[in-house]
C-alpha cells in the first residue's frame, strides 16, 4: 500500500506570495486608491481563501480516513496471525488426542471403567479424570471453531480496509489537485491587482493583525460559563513560537502548518493528541461554547477553519496559502464555537 500523500511547500507557495507580499508592509505611499475597489478586491481574495480552506480540509479528511483504513487493515493482519497460531495449536492438540485414543482402542466405556477399578474411590477418581479430559477436548474444539470464524472475519475486514485505503488515497490525490487549482486561481487573482491595491489590502490586514496582537496581550476574562479551564494555557506559548512560519496545505509542523495542523502541533506539545482535520477536532472536543467566552488555549472553530484563542476572540492561526502563522484578522462573527479539550 502506498504511503500517505505529502504536500510540500515548493508545490503550493507562489513565488510572489512566498516572498512576503502577504506579510506586513509599510504605510501606503501618496497614491490614490478607490476604497470600494480595494474592499471588492479584498472580498474576492477572502472568498477564494474560503475555497482553499475547503479544499485543504477535504484533503486532510481524506488523509485521516486513509490513515484509519490502513491502521484497521494492519489490525486485521495481526488478528489473522493470532487466529492462525491458535488454530494450529488447538488442531495439533486434537490430532494428538485422536492418535492416543486410536492406539488405546477408542474411548473407555462406562463398563470398562466400572470393571477396571478395585474400589469406589478409584472409580470416582478415574471418572472425574475422564470428564475433565472430555471437557478439555470440547473446549478445544469450541476455541478452534471460534478462531476459524474470527479468521474468516479478519480476512474479510482486511480486504475491505485495503480497498477503503486505496479509495481514500485516490481521494487525497484528487483533493491535492484541487488545492493546486485553487492556489493557482488565488495567485492569478492576486497578481492581477496593482501594486497600490496590494499594498492597501496588506496594510489594512497588518493593522488589524497588530490590533489583535495588542488585544491578546491585554485580554482579561469577563466570566466563562464553560467547564473548568484545563492547564493548557501554554498552548498559546507554542502558537506564539510559530509566528512567521509559512502556511502549507497539509502542514503539521514543526516549521510549516495549515490551520488544523497548527492546532494539532501546539496541543501535541502539551501532551494532548488531536486529529488533523477541523471537523474531527470539533467532534472530539470536551466542550463547545460561545467563541466570545474562549480562554487562552481554547480553539476557535468554524467549518473548515480553526485558530488558537489568545483570549476571547483574539487568536493566532495559519490563514491560507502564501501567508504565515499570524495573529488573526478575519471577522470575529464568523466563528461557530470555541472548543475545549
Amino acid at each position: 500500500m502506498s504511503k500517505q500523500l505529502k504536500i510540500n511547500r515548493r508545490t503550493f507557495i507562489g513565488t510572489a506570495l512566498a516572498a512576503g507580499t502577504l506579510c506586513a508592509v509599510n504605510a501606503p505611499s501618496a497614491f490614490a486608491v478607490n476604497k470600494s475597489d480595494v474592499d471588492a478586491a479584498k472580498a474576492r481574495l477572502e472568498s477564494m481563501e474560503e475555497q482553499m480552506d475547503l479544499a485543504v480540509d477535504a484533503y486532510n479528511a481524506a488523509n485521516e480516513k486513509y490513515v484509519a483504513a490502513t491502521a484497521a487493515a494492519e489490525e486485521a493482519r495481526v488478528k489473522i496471525g493470532e487466529c492462525q497460531k491458535v488454530i494450529k495449536s488447538k488442531q495439533g492438540y486434537l490430532s494428538n488426542r485422536a492418535t492416543t485414543m486410536y492406539k488405546q482402542g477408542g474411548p473407555i466405556s462406562y463398563l470398562g471403567v466400572l470393571f477396571g477399578v478395585s474400589s469406589f474411590g478409584d472409580f470416582a477418581t478415574l471418572w472425574d479424570t475422564l470428564n475433565n479430559l472430555n471437557q478439555e477436548d470440547a473446549n478445544t474444539v469450541a476455541i478452534t471453531k471460534t478462531s476459524k470464524k474470527e479468521l474468516e472475519e479478519a480476512k474479510i475486514t482486511l480486504d475491505e480496509q485495503e480497498k477503503e485505503a486505496k479509495i481514500q488515497l485516490d481521494n487525497a490525490a484528487a483533493q491535492k489537485a484541487e488545492v493546486q487549482a485553487q492556489q493557482a486561481k488565488y495567485q492569478s487573482e492576486y497578481n492581477s491587482l496593482s501594486a497600490e491595491y496590494k499594498e492597501a489590502i496588506q496594510t489594512e490586514r497588518a493593522e488589524v493583525s497588530r490590533q489583535a496582537e495588542q488585544a491578546s496581550k491585554t485580554y482579561k476574562p469577563a466570566g466563562n460559563p464553560a467547564p473548568a479551564i484545563p492547564a493548557h494555557g501554554s498552548v498559546v506559548d507554542y502558537a506564539v513560537s510559530r509566528l512567521g512560519c509559512p502556511y502549507v496545505p497539509g502542514g503539521a509542523g514543526p516549521n510549516v502548518f495549515d490551520c488544523s495542523g497548527l492546532v494539532m502541533w501546539c496541543y501535541a506539545q502539551v501532551g494532548i493528541s488531536l486529529p488533523h482535520y477541523t471537523e474531527s477536532q470539533c467532534a472530539c472536543a470536551k466542550a463547545r461554547f460561545n467563541p466570545a467566552d474562549a480562554a487562552p488555549g481554547d480553539v476557535l472553530y468554524k467549518p473548515n477553519h480553526v485558530a488558537i484563542s489568545t483570549g476571547g476572540l483574539n487568536y493566532i492561526h495559519a490563514p491560507q496559502s502564501g501567508d504565515v502563522v499570524r495573529y488573526g484578522w478575519r471577522s470575529a462573527d464568523k466563528w461557530t464555537y470555541a472548543l475545549r479539550f
